[in-house]
Parts: structure tokens; C-alpha cells; sequence
């Protein structure tokens, strides 16, 4: 009778916990959503990537969307902080601000190792959508071009000066058609404060991510240079009335080449009032394409 008793108790207690959970969870998720969003989005699928999805047919099987972004880049050099890269354009002194103690000389092995070794913190960043960061890439895209075409035109005929102009050639048309235009602009503690500098709605959205510092440079000139490898804001969720427009997408045999083709939907992205992103809107875009 006690052993029933348990088991009964024990079954009633973990569907009570099952119903608190999904009860603060739904909470939640209706805190984020009231209200005016904090800010909304109209991304492309260059900035909402598919993943190849081979699930069988289930009409309770979700689809998601993966945030691409990048991080802007400085003219001093373009190999830095392309594709999830270094923020180099942050200095030592906002790196100590935002927590990371980078003081010591940075080409003793001693005092590059304690910076480097020093665990992530949790900070704000500020996400620009098809900004200035946007076309400062494709200006650094066709001043590549530019320079690949020069070089080739006065070494005419060796091969190693043709592949760098078709590989420029290849950059700056991914830069125009493919290429995510969403990039982390700013760093910061304090979302408001991150808003502040950014006020345009339609444009940024904060997110929370992690930070990191390592040391990079060649030998003399290393520094310190912060990496953002982690966003809170990661997968989107695709709602169920429009899994007809991205679905069949996901099946295509091409789904992971972003680098031969252009976007085949976009969609109305809402951040709401916990910064936590949900999507309202998906379109077609592939009827309007040639």
C-alpha cells in the first residue's frame, strides 16, 4: 500500500512539475511577444540559413533557420573578422570595461597566455542589418577586385595573378547576391545603453553572446583581439503556417550550397521584450527571380 502510495505520489509530482514547467515556459514566451517588439527584421535567407533536413515526413517535426551574421571589418586589414572573426576594431581599453583584464606586455608569452587563457563573459551585442558595415564589405570587396586586376594586368599570362582576380571576382559577387548583410557593429553591458547608439529599430536588434580575447598578431605587434563565438539568438523557429513556402526548400540537393545561388525567401523577424526573436511573416522569393 506505501509503495503504491509513492508511485502514485511520485506520477502526480512529475506531472504537476511537467505542467509548471510548460506553464512558465508559455509565460514567458507571452511576456516577449507583448507589447510593441523591441525590433523587426526583414531578412532574407542570406542571413536565415537552411540546413540539409532528412527527417522523415512529420507534420510535427519543426523547421528551423540558423542566424548567419558576421562582424565588420577594419580597412587595416581584411582577413581579420570576416565570418565569426576577431572584433579588432575594440581596444584594450573597452576590452578591461567589458571585464577582461589585458594589461601586462602583450609579446611576453607570460602575460599573452594569462590574457588568452581567461574565461568568456557574457555581454550585449548590437546586430546591424544592411548598414553601413554592409557597404563598407563591398567597398573592401571591389577595392579587392581593383587591386587583383592591376596585378594581373602587369603579370599578363601567369596563372597565379588570373586565379586571385577570379577569386576576387567571386567575392565581390557573393558580397552583392549572397553573403549574409547582417554584422556585429557593437559590444557592450547594458542592451539600453547598446540602443542608445543604435536607435534605428528596423535596422539593430541586441542580442546577449559571449566573448572571448586571444592574441593575435605577428611577432612585436601582437594585441589582444576579442572573438564573439557564441549568440544566445542561434535557431528560428519556422511557424507552422508557412512550413509550405520553406519546407520543400530544405529537401532541395543543393541545400547547403549558399555560395551558388541567391535567396529563395524572406521573412518578417520580430525581437520581443526578453530580446528572444520570433518570425511573422515568410515570402517567396523565387517567383520574382529570373
Amino acid at each position: 500500500m506505501k509503495l503504491q502510495w509513492s508511485r502514485t505520489r511520485a506520477l502526480l509530482t512529475g506531472a504537476a512539475l511537467i505542467v509548471v514547467t510548460n506553464a512558465v515556459v508559455l509565460a514567458g514566451v507571452a511576456y516577449n511577444r507583448s507589447g510593441e517588439p523591441e525590433a523587426v527584421l526583414r531578412l532574407t535567407e542570406r542571413e536565415l540559413r537552411l540546413s540539409y533536413w532528412s527527417w522523415p515526413d512529420n507534420e510535427n517535426s519543426s523547421i528551423d533557420l540558423q542566424l548567419s551574421w558576421r562582424v565588420a571589418r577594419t580597412q587595416q586589414d581584411e582577413r581579420l573578422g570576416y565570418l565569426y572573426g576577431g572584433l579588432d576594431w575594440l581596444q584594450p581599453a573597452q576590452l578591461q570595461e567589458l571585464g577582461f583584464d589585458v594589461s601586462g606586455d602583450m609579446q611576453s608569452n607570460e602575460d599573452a597566455q594569462r590574457v588568452s587563457r581567461q574565461p568568456s563573459r557574457r555581454v550585449w551585442v548590437a546586430l546591424e542589418y544592411d548598414g553601413p558595415a554592409y557597404q563598407a564589405a563591398l567597398e573592401q570587396a571591389r577595392a579587392a577586385l581593383e587591386r587583383a586586376t592591376a596585378l594581373a594586368q602587369a603579370n599578363a599570362g601567369e596563372e597565379e595573378f588570373e586565379q586571385r582576380l577570379r577569386a576576387a571576382q567571386a567575392g565581390l559577387e557573393r558580397e552583392k547576391r549572397i553573403d549574409s548583410r547582417l554584422f556585429i557593429v557593437d559590444v557592450g553591458l547594458d542592451p539600453d545603453a547598446l540602443r542608445a547608439r543604435h536607435p534605428n529599430r528596423q535596422q539593430y536588434v541586441m542580442v546577449p553572446g559571449r566573448l572571448r580575447v586571444s592574441i593575435q598578431g605577428p611577432e612585436g605587434q601582437q594585441r589582444p583581439v576579442a572573438h564573439v563565438f557564441d549568440l544566445d539568438v542561434d535557431a528560428i523557429r519556422v511557424p507552422y503556417d508557412y512550413r509550405d513556402i520553406v519546407e520543400p526548400l530544405t529537401r532541395a540537393a543543393d541545400a547547403t550550397y549558399y555560395d551558388r545561388r541567391e535567396p529563395r525567401f524572406q521573412a518578417t523577424v520580430n525581437f520581443g521584450r526578453r530580446f528572444e526573436p520570433w518570425i511573422v511573416e515568410v515570402q517567396s522569393l523565387q517567383a520574382t527571380q529570373p
